[in-house]
C-alpha cells in the first residue's frame, strides 16, 4: 500500500450489517477509514457532511436503492466520484442488467460474494 491509499475515505452503502461489519474489517486491515450508510438517503446525508474518495454502494436496500441513490449522486452532486456497486444480483431492466447500472452512474460493478483481495485490487483501480 502506497501513502495515497492510506487515510483513503470509503463510504459502504448497504443495509446487510454481516455485509458491512466484513468489509469494514477488510478495508480497515487495508487502511482505508470507512463511514457505513445503511440506504442511499443516509449516503448522500453523509456525502454532504464528509469528504469521501470511493463508494461501494448495494443495490438492494430499503428507502432510498443504489441505482436511485446513483441517479442523484450524479445529477446533482458528484459526478465524478467513484463508485463500486458491489451486488448480489445484476438489478438493471434491460437485456444487459451490469450495463444498465453502469449507465446509471457506476464506475465498476462486482458481485456478492467477493474475495477480500478482489475488491481491494477492484478499489485500486478507482
Amino acid at each position: 500500500m502506497n501513502n495515497n491509499e492510506k487515510n483513503r475515505r470509503v463510504l459502504l452503502v448497504d443495509d446487510d450489517p454481516s455485509t458491512c461489519k466484513l468489509l469494514s474489517v477488510h478495508l480497515h486491515k487495508a487502511g482505508y477509514t470507512v463511514l457505513q450508510a445503511e440506504h442511499g438517503l443516509a449516503g448522500l446525508e453523509l456525502l454532504d457532511q464528509q469528504e469521501i474518495d470511493l463508494i461501494v454502494l448495494d443495490l438492494m436496500m430499503p428507502v432510498m436503492d443504489g441505482l436511485r441513490f446513483l441517479r442523484e449522486l450524479r445529477e446533482n452532486r458528484h459526478s465524478d466520484l467513484p463508485v463500486l456497486v458491489l451486488t448480489a444480483t445484476a438489478a438493471g431492466s434491460g437485456d444487459d442488467p451490469e450495463q444498465d447500472i453502469l449507465a446509471s452512474g457506476a464506475t465498476r460493478v462486482a458481485y456478492k460474494p467477493i474475495k477480500a483481495r478482489e475488491l481491494l485490487a477492484l478499489l485500486e483501480t478507482l
